[in-house]
């Protein structure tokens, strides 16, 4: 099955785009479902992750990347541009 979706990728994603404008029954899957699915696929993609990778991950270290990357970055940023650039700090920390 991987070999398949591999070799015929757009096939299989346009095919999942329509099955998933067309089924019925989604108004009762929850909605929070989506984002933990593709939040999840994100994840195992990037890590290139093989058949039940998961348990090879430190997950302490994936914790403190992204409490760095989401929380403290910003912060750092916001305050170095308040310091820098006033006006643009709170855009700096949006972005």
């Amino acid at each position: 099955m991987r070999h398949f979706i591999e070799t015929h990728f757009g096939t299989v994603l346009i095919f999942a785009c329509f099955a998933g404008l067309f089924l019925p029954g989604l108004p009762e899957v929850p909605s929070v479902s989506v984002v933990v699915a593709l939040a999840l696929l994100m994840f195992v993609s990037c890590y290139k992750l093989r058949d039940g990778g998961l348990a090879a991950i430190s997950w302490r270290d994936v914790l403190v990347f992204y409490g760095l990357r989401y929380m403290v970055l910003p912060v750092v940023l916001w305050l170095t541009a308040r310091a820098l650039a006033p006006d643009w700090a709170t855009a700096v920390f949006l972005l």
